[in-house]
């Protein structure tokens, strides 16, 4: 964009032609749509994601000032992070994003990545299973005629033995 001598004299004018051309609301929204939208990578640093956070909140709250800048950054993290990351952080009373980060930071290097913990998957190994619980049926049955038979030939037995104490 090229300015006349004049425009480029007068202050005014060229913080209006600025705004114009890098500062208008339409970029705003915009950075305000990728700060809505922003979600943790996978294998993204909370470090890497917070100062992704910090620099869209920058630029779609541009006319804010910077501690209210914060207070939006650390707001969109909260809605990002865990609920107990949230708690962690509140509990460590973070006044801002890069505190937070910090916080998250040290609890994951402890407990390990949440999102890699989360999508871990125990093998379980089905082979022979089917095969396993058949012959286990089996045995039961084997073991359930057997008794059946003592059983039957116990009672008949006794059957017998009343016939003749009886006769």
């Amino acid at each position: 964009m090229s300015l006349d001598e004049y425009e480029r004299r007068d202050y005014c004018m060229l913080v209006k032609r600025m705004k114009q051309r890098f500062g208008s609301s339409a970029h705003e929204s915009k950075y305000l749509g990728m700060l809505e939208n922003r979600q943790r990578r996978p294998g993204e640093s909370i470090i890497s994601l917070c100062d992704d956070i910090r620099q869209l909140t920058k630029k779609a709250y541009s006319q804010l000032n910077t501690q209210s800048q914060d207070i939006v950054a650390l707001n969109q993290l909260y809605k990002i992070i865990s609920p107990e990351m949230k708690c962690r952080c509140i509990d460590n009373n973070c006044s801002s994003i890069h505190k937070a980060a910090a916080v998250i930071d040290k609890y994951e290097l402890i407990l390990g990545d949440s999102q890699q913990r989360s999508s871990r998957v125990r093998a379980v190994d089905t082979n022979g299973i089917d095969r396993k619980l058949s012959d286990l049926i089996k045995g039961l049955d084997s073991r359930l005629e057997h008794l059946e038979s003592v059983s039957l030939a116990r009672s008949t037995q006794t059957v017998t033995q009343n016939k003749e104490r009886g006769a």
